[in-house]
């Protein structure tokens, strides 16, 4: 970060603001002198994280809303309107996870609840800022994806299905501003330090998952506030995962082929991603 304030005049809006990349999202542009809208479901545990940005920047509010309704959406971005004049940055976080086969019992339902919330929550939100963005002539929209929103994994349909529906969603959206003053950033982001694959057995992840080293919250959080500044379309993080979204590109068998070996130490270690047999033992995670 700049030492100078790069953010001091703007409006941020952080959904899913109360954990993981959301949070330290907003904590980031607070640093930066932005004042913080943060949204999320839980008043309470947004409020912990307002206190949190209090102590070294008070331009900061928390409202309660589900992103899955449209009708709270729009209250929301109306009530930030009212009370600030303008929205400058919008972050679209909020999002949920599942894990399990095609065939699996739960699938249907989860793809419809992952769809609710990481898809519909995300173009709930765009709509309802889209209009004060165009009468200020600029603005910034980040959606948040994910690696597996370009590339899918096994055992991850229902979440990388509604993934690349928000990478599909978010490059059109781009493609339609062009030229508005309001710029579109996608985050794909891989495996990070969240609380996104809490709810979920160790032993149903995919050994990728098991395996991989993860990105901190607060690498992603700074990559998204770089991004902004610079107006970058495209996010990955880490770096390496590119060199999976390049194979797949070559060949969708080289890119099969790509996340094969992503389950095996080897190509872990060469690409400095592999969390080691010791931390793996700390985490109680097999390897």
């Amino acid at each position: 970060m700049n030492s100078k304030p790069r953010n001091h005049h703007r409006i941020v809006i952080v959904t899913g603001a109360s954990s993981g990349i959301g949070r330290a999202t907003a904590v980031a542009f607070a640093r930066d002198g932005a004042t913080v809208v943060l949204v999320s479901r839980s008043l309470r545990n947004l409020e912990r994280v307002a206190e949190e940005i209090r102590r070294f920047n008070p331009k900061v509010a928390a409202i309660a809303a589900d992103v899955s309704s449209q009708q709270q959406v729009e209250a929301m971005v109306a009530a930030v309107e009212r009370e600030f004049g303008r929205i400058d940055v919008l972050v679209n976080n909020a999002g949920t996870s599942a894990v399990g086969p095609v065939a699996g019992t739960s699938f249907v339902a989860d793809a419809e609840r992952l769809l609710a919330t990481s898809f519909f929550g995300k173009v709930f939100a765009v709509r309802a800022v889209l209009s004060a963005m165009r009468r200020q002539g600029q603005g910034h929209i980040v959606n948040l994806s994910s690696v597996a929103g370009r590339k899918a994994l096994p055992d991850f349909g229902a979440y990388s299905a509604t993934l690349h529906a928000v990478t599909g969603f978010s490059d059109s959206l781009r493609q339609e501003l062009h030229g508005s003053g309001i710029g579109v950033t996608t985050v794909l982001p891989s495996l990070a330090q969240t609380a996104l694959f809490d709810g979920v057995a160790p032993d149903r992840l995919p050994a990728l998952f098991r395996q991989m080293k993860s990105v901190s919250a607060d690498a992603v959080a700074n990559a998204i506030v770089r991004a902004v500044y610079r107006q970058q379309p495209w996010v990955v993080v880490p770096w390496q995962p590119r060199w999976l979204l390049w194979a797949d590109a070559l060949s969708v068998r080289l890119g099969d082929w790509f996340v094969r070996q992503l389950s095996r130490p080897p190509l872990l270690r060469l690409l400095g991603l592999y969390r080691g047999r010791h931390e793996a033992a700390e985490t109680g995670k097999p390897v």
